[in-house]
């Protein structure tokens, strides 16, 4: 799952700037001037959404059956004038990356 996480750091900043720039959370990837969700995969992640609450990593069918499914998500804070991320994920925990835990 460490992929996803590699997928992770550009939405966090593009997320991050729309919501300085607007002053409220995006709630899609067009409006956090990113690709459409669908378009932001990989081997094993099967799309990036930017939604009301955050960001959604959802894994392929097609990986082991430990992630086969399996979502991680990016919930924001707003601490006034910096972004905190709080991350969980619908794995078992040792499936979990280490920046997730």
């Amino acid at each position: 799952m460490s992929e996803e996480i590699k997928h992770t750091d550009s939405a966090k900043t593009a997320v991050a700037e729309a919501w300085m720039q607007t002053g409220t959370m995006p709630t899609t990837n067009t409006r956090a001037n990113l690709s459409p969700a669908g378009s932001i995969n990989g081997k094993y992640v099967a799309s990036l959404t930017v939604n009301g609450s955050g960001i959604l990593i959802a894994m392929r069918q097609t990986v082991s059956a430990g992630i086969k499914g399996k979502t991680l998500s990016l919930k924001p804070t707003n601490q006034g004038g910096s972004i905190t991320w709080t991350c969980t994920s619908t794995a078992d925990a040792k499936y979990i990356p280490a920046a997730c835990r």
